[in-house]
Order: C-alpha cells, then structure tokens, then sequence
C-alpha cells in the first residue's frame, strides 16, 4: 500500500517516490481504520511531502521496550496515552510498549516486580503517583536507576532527588506556571529523538494543545479564572473541563481512541471535543453531560453536612493534632468542583470533604491549610488545595479511623461500626 497525501488541488493522491516496503510497516496505517477519512483515505499532513518510511530512517531511533505506569486521572491517562501514541510514528513492533494505570497504594508492589526484571525494560516512567521513601530507596539502589524516570507534581516531602525523578509543582520552563504529569513527561519526550518524526508530520501542535487541556484542569486553572474574561476566552479553558466529561463518559479505550484520532488528524485549532467522523456525536452528548453535571453538582451542595474534626491522629509515633470545621459531601462525581464551590460558598469551612463510595477527596480554599497534610495521616496525599485518601488502605490507629468514620457517620450515610470489623485487616496496609 502505498501513503496517500494531497496535491496543491487538495485531492490524495500517492506519494511516488517510495512504496511501503513489507518489513516497514506502521500500525497508524495498517492497523487502524480511525485514521482513514471518508473517502478511506489516510490522512497524512498536506504540508509535508514525506513518506513515513523515509522520515523514518532519517531519526536515529533505537528499539525500546517501555513500561509506564500512571495514575487513573486524566492527568495519569494524559501521560499513557502520549507513551503509546509514539508506537504510530515507528515501525510495528519496533517499540514494545506496557501501561498500566493504577492506584497510588499499588506503585511500590508493581515497581517491586518491575525492578525485579529491569534488565528486560529499556525505560521505565512512572507518572502522576508520588513517591515515597522506600520507592526512592528501591530506585537508587537497583542495577540500572537510569532507566527509571519519574515525573511527579504532589506535594514531596523528600530532599535530594536524583535527576532521573522530576517532582514539582510548577514548571521547570516557565516561571510560576502551575504544571501536571502530562506536561513534565511531554517536555521530556520533545528532547527524545522520536519527537524529531513527531514534529516533521505535524503533529506537535495537536498534541501541546491536548496537553495543555490536561494541565489547565488538572491544576484547576479553569476554575481558578472563570471569572478572568481575559482568560476564560482561550480555547483550551473551555476545553479542559469538556475533556475531563469525555474521559469520564467514554470507556477507557474508546477515549484512549478518540484521543489518538484527534493527535494523529487533527489540525491545530480543531477543538479537542469536536465531533468527528469516528465519534459523530460528541458534542450533543457533552452539552446533554454539562448540564445533568449542573443539576447534579447543585443538589449535591444542598446536602452538606458541617461539623467539626477535632482529634489527635498518632502516625510514625507522633501526635498531630486535628481542630476544624469542615464540610462534608457525599458525591459519586465532579468532586472538584463540588468540593471547591462548598468552600467558596462557606467561608467559614476549613475544607469541605467529598466522599464517593470508599474515596474520600478534600478541597479547600485557605492558604494556611495543607489538605495534604491532612490526607497524608490517613494514608493519603495530594496538592496543598486538593488531595485524597482511599478508605481500604487508611494507615492509622483504631481511635482515628473510627473518629474519621464517624464524622462521616453523621450524615446518615453509614452504619455505625460496620468498619470495626476491617480495622485490623487494615491497619498494617499502605
């Protein structure tokens, strides 16, 4: 088969100069039919006359088995699905590629097992998880810590990272700009060779725009400037927040598809959640989707329950002492913005927390609070502003646990005592 691309009418027409030779095959082409257009034709860029093969053998671009782990966020897919992307740009079978998006209390155990079998992977990233003390200490420690990259923006408590791990909140490139995993691990792949393919097809634009989406909700900055018309009129505030609704009303693999249609077709100002010809009706289900979000997030804020956190929490030995006034919420979605609209709301709130099933989420709008913090004694963690905790792996004593379940208690929600059981199983978990 040979590379379609346009002439100056426009019209597709083949590119003469060489046929896709059978050992060189790329999966965007032979394998997946999102990347045709109507007429069945696959789209290359009409600004540049290369053939894919020839691009190709130009990079110097060495075989790789990569493994990534991410988080269950956008951000956490964000920054899988720019991993897989990569394997269109080469030929099929050149990169060997594994994600796997999970929870933060998993990353040791699987990083255990990874590091374990080090030798078999070329590059090993890990984004959107925090890393903790034994992790660090598995990192340095083992045969080939380079081929590890970690790419964090949580808030770490932990001094003297080697280079290989990446933590910060705010961008290395730019001053004061707030940044996600999606957006380190992005500005590490723009120096990797493969990105030379990348920007020669085009498709660098498309995908700094996706990326940018993902950093704009991830930090909230949508929400933050909402009412900034300066800001509010740029695309990708407008877009952020509709991505996330699509992330989380598609399945997995129909977003991770989506997503891969968009990078790869796409021109640089189409909206991400445009419809187009794989998903016809985006955007009348993202419109229908914003405003049962509307409804949802307005009744969830009529059933705060506020009460007062008052306790001594005993971790690593230590007493931290607990005295607030916080909300309480439970919501299955839209958490952020339910639990930062409680707090804007009710000043008096220290931090609104947001429970959905065994996830429990903290928001708040004071600068003296660090949720963290807060999240950090029940197992957890997170941003200053947003963190989160899960209910199964809480490493604390009976006394907190319970005091914790109970505030939560208070709404109703809850049978009394039904975690007694569970206290045990759990207090050794992490």
């Amino acid at each position: 088969m040979n590379i379609e691309t346009t002439n100056n009418t426009g019209n597709y027409v083949p590119y003469e100069s060489e046929s896709v030779t059978s050992e060189v095959t790329y999966p965007c082409e032979a394998h997946n039919p999102v990347y045709q257009n109507e007429a069945g034709n696959y789209i290359i860029d009409s600004n540049n006359q290369y053939e894919l093969n020839d691009i190709f053998r130009s990079v110097s671009v060495k075989p790789m088995r990569i493994k990534h782990i991410s988080h269950l966020d956008l951000d956490g897919y964000g920054s899988t699905i720019l991993t897989e992307i990569l394997t269109n740009f080469v030929p099929e079978g050149y990169y060997e590629i594994e994600t796997d998006n999970i929870l933060p209390n998993r990353l040791n155990s699987i990083m255990k097992e990874v590091i374990d079998n080090l030798d078999y992977w070329d590059r090993v990233i890990i984004t959107d998880l925090a890393i903790n003390e034994e992790l660090l200490e598995m990192i340095n420690t083992c045969k080939n810590p380079e081929k590890i990259r970690v790419f964090d923006h949580h808030k770490c408590d932990l001094t003297n990272l080697p280079d290989n791990i990446i933590v910060t909140k705010h961008s290395p490139i730019q001053k004061g700009h707030l940044t996600c995993a999606t957006e380190l691990y992005y500005n590490f792949l723009r120096n990797d060779p493969i990105y030379e393919i990348v920007k020669i097809r085009g498709n660098d634009r498309a995908i700094a725009y996706f990326v940018e989406c993902v950093r704009v909700y991830d930090t909230f900055e949508f929400w933050k400037t909402r009412n900034d018309p300066e800001n509010t009129q740029y695309e990708s505030y407008v877009d952020a927040p509709r991505l996330n609704t699509l992330f989380h009303i598609l399945e997995r693999e129909d977003f991770k598809q989506y997503m891969y249609y968009y990078l790869l077709n796409s021109t640089p100002m189409m909206s991400l959640t445009h419809s187009n010809i794989k998903y016809p009706y985006i955007s009348e289900v993202l419109a229908l989707e914003a405003n049962k979000n509307n409804r949802y997030v307005d009744a969830a804020l009529r059933r705060l329950i506020k009460t007062d956190l008052c306790c001594t929490i005993w971790r690593d030995n230590k007493p931290n002492k607990l005295d607030y006034h916080i909300g309480v919420i439970f919501a299955e979605k839209n958490g952020p913005v339910i639990g930062n609209t409680a707090c804007e709301n009710n000043n008096e709130l220290d931090f609104c927390a947001v429970v959905s099933n065994n996830q429990v989420s903290l928001y708040t709008n004071k600068e003296n609070i660090d949720v963290s913090s807060i999240a950090k004694l029940f197992g957890g963690g997170g941003h200053e502003e947003a963190a989160g905790l899960t209910i199964p792996y809480i490493n604390a004593n009976v006394y907190s646990l319970n005091h914790f379940f109970n505030i939560i208690e208070c709404a109703g929600r809850l049978i009394p005592g039904q975690f007694d059981s569970q206290v045990t199983d759990m207090s050794d978990t992490n």
